[in-house]
């Protein structure tokens, strides 16, 4: 929770993050600060994610957590952080690096070397921990992120989703007590994102792990302890999830996406307090409220999904049990069905953790 006003001093142990009147104007930016007298704690432990609209400063904070800013990137720094202890603009990166790591939203620049074994190995590394406890860290990583039995692949054979995967293990195998992550799925597909905050959702099983998401996806920050807002530089909502994510009009103002399912009983009059958060909630709020989808209308689109299905042709291109495996023993595709018919989308879906390639796994 925020502490306006207050100094760093005498605060409680279990505060791992500790920032106290943070400001930041890039070195290009003329009057206009990334970061506005910024106040703001984190405990261990806490799952918290970040909100807030493009250039609203979440991606500065992030980099000012491990001293990016103000070491790397230059600017006017004002006010304190204090990370386990480490106060990040008076250390090098590096030394930072055990406390607290940083996965990038642009995922594929941590990735760099010829494969999966080396990019998890080279934190560690790094930090001279012996082969033999390496390589249990190898271990235990390539099962937390889902890429098991990938050791030897290429990561730029990987999907979308295995390479964000791969740069969230290649942080968690330096074993910070910070895990911070930096919109992780912006550039995912649907299967993508789900993989990522199932990994999410897993890591915050472990209570001495902190655990920080910058996050566009409301839906999924349900799971988190505590969402922080961020506009214009500064923290304007900090609170539960159930609380903040039912200020609709709020979030509206501030060009982000309400969930649909409070967004919807907003549009019906329901009272703030009272807005459900997710479908189950609402299909219970839906028949408390004696609502129902009149038989004429569901008969019409059920009618018209019907016609729509007749005018498909035969299909163009059909697919059945099409498997294939690269020399390097790679299997990308496994058991696909899949038919294609003139005027009709292709839906597509990712077969196993495996697959890299995308196809249906049903008759159309």
């Amino acid at each position: 929770m925020q502490n306006e006003g207050k100094s760093l001093d005498n605060l409680e142990v279990q505060k791992v993050i500790r920032i106290r009147d943070l400001s930041f104007q890039y070195k290009a930016q003329k009057g206009e600060k990334a970061l506005d007298g910024l106040t703001l704690d984190i405990e261990k432990g806490q799952f918290v994610v970040i909100m807030g609209s493009s250039r609203a400063g979440k991606s500065t904070l992030a980099n000012c957590l491990n001293g990016l800013i103000p070491n790397f990137m230059k600017g006017k720094y004002e006010g304190e952080i204090i990370v386990m202890g480490k106060n990040p603009a008076q250390e090098k990166v590096g030394t930072m690096a055990k406390d607290i790591g940083l996965v990038f939203q642009d995922f594929e620049s941590q990735l760099f070397a010829t494969n999966t074994r080396l990019e998890i190995v080279f934190g560690p590394e790094n930090f001279n921990v012996p082969r033999a406890e390496m390589q249990k860290i190898m271990d235990r990583i390539l099962k937390v992120v889902k890429l098991e039995g990938m050791e030897d692949r290429q990561p730029s054979t990987l999907s979308g989703g295995q390479k964000q995967r791969l740069a969230i293990g290649s942080v968690l195998a330096i074993q910070p007590k910070i895990v911070c992550m930096d919109e992780p799925t912006t550039d995912l597909d649907p299967m993508g994102k789900l993989g990522v905050f199932q990994i999410a959702k897993e890591l915050h099983q472990d209570r001495d792990l902190t655990l920080i998401i910058i996050e566009h996806e409301t839906e999924e920050a349900l799971e988190a302890d505590r969402i922080v807002v961020m506009d214009d530089g500064k923290i304007v909502r900090d609170g539960k999830p159930q609380d903040v994510l039912r200020e609709v009009e709020y979030f509206g103002s501030l060009g982000l996406m309400a969930l649909q399912v409070p967004r919807y009983f907003h549009s019906l009059g329901i009272a703030q307090a009272e807005l459900p958060l997710n479908p189950e909630a609402g299909l219970a709020k839906f028949r408390e409220l004696g609502l129902g989808i009149a038989e004429d209308k569901y008969a019409g689109l059920v009618r018209k999904d019907e016609e729509r299905e007749q005018t498909y042709s035969d299909p163009i291109i059909a697919v059945k049990g099409l498997e294939h495996t690269y020399p390097n023993g790679n299997n990308v595709v496994t058991h696909c069905i899949w038919r294609l018919a003139n005027n009709c989308q292709s839906r597509r879906f990712q077969l196993d953790e495996v697959a890299t390639s995308w196809c249906a796994t049903h008759d159309d």
